[in-house]
């Protein structure tokens, strides 16, 4: 289906983990039949000065626009929090030219608990089940997001606490944990993310939690849950398909289906152009 709803969360080749090769013009192929607003980008910046491959898409965007762009476009990236106080990559090339990021996590800083090893994370969160040392870690990463969008103020904030749900561990504290980070995503301006590839990973296409405990819930229980608590705040929120393949690009209907689900009013749906206070100057508009 295509949607006019703006996609912010697109990868390309230059994210390493995408499996297909393209690159932002890859994105307009794919977007341009679509009804959408506006063209994104947003590849990984996992560590300091990892985004060289931004001078890539300044060249291709001006390309693009030399030729008669038919759209808006915004160069954004997805930067990774590095450390407990919420961190971000120190950008080398694209922090002039940076339209807008999404900031998440894809590791818990000082922990060996990642998504580059679900199963030695999953051990390790398993052996700390009804330890206060599983409530301190749950309050640090907390803490870590709302000191990231207090400093930085980022547009959007990526799939909250992924890394726990890619671990299979739905604790049903991190509801609870997820309020103090909607009210510092109200205060800062920060939109939270509906992600649409963990949408089908935990709603749709679910695995069990780890293991039988009380304290676990079932993936598309939690999910569901943590939607329906942005209801109760003025804060904005983004779809995204997350896309690491080129035939990705631009599906947010599940994550749709599960805005319309949970009740949130359209009207808090993040459209950059309905919101350019929230935009870095470098929309390189047509």
């Amino acid at each position: 289906m295509n949607s006019p709803v703006p996609d912010h969360h697109i990868h390309t080749w230059y994210s390493r983990c995408c499996p297909d090769i393209y690159d932002l013009r890859g994105i307009l192929m794919q977007l341009g039949p679509q009804n959408v607003p506006y063209y994104c980008v947003s590849d990984h910046v996992h560590w300091d000065d990892d985004d060289a491959y931004f001078s890539h898409h300044l060249d291709v965007a001006r390309e693009l626009v030399a030729e008669g762009l038919d759209r808006p476009l915004f160069l954004g990236a997805e930067l990774t929090m590095t450390d407990i106080h919420g961190r971000l990559p120190h950008l080398s090339v694209a922090h002039n030219h940076l339209s807008y990021c999404l900031v998440g996590d894809h590791y818990i800083p000082g922990t060996k608990i990642s998504m580059d090893d679900i199963k030695g994370s999953q051990a390790i969160l398993q052996s700390l089940l009804s330890q206060p040392e599983l409530s301190e870690l749950f309050e640090t990463v907390t803490q870590m997001y709302v000191e990231c969008v207090d400093q930085n103020h980022p547009q959007i904030l990526a799939h909250p606490f992924s890394t726990f749900l890619r671990c299979q561990f739905p604790h049903f504290a991190l509801l609870e944990r997820f309020e103090v980070v909607c009210e510092a995503c109200q205060g800062a301006g920060t939109a939270i993310e509906i992600n649409n590839s963990e949408i089908q990973r935990h709603v749709l296409h679910p695995k069990p939690p780890i293991c039988n405990h009380p304290d676990l819930l079932e993936a598309p229980e939690f999910y569901r849950r943590l939607i329906g608590i942005l209801k109760n705040y003025d804060v904005l929120f983004s779809v995204g398909s997350d896309a690491h393949r080129f035939t990705e690009i631009g599906h947010i209907d599940d994550a749709m289906v599960e805005v319309a689900r949970a009740g949130l009013p359209a009207k808090r749906m993040l459209n950059f152009l309905d919101h350019p206070e929230k935009v870095h100057p470098f929309a390189i508009e047509t």
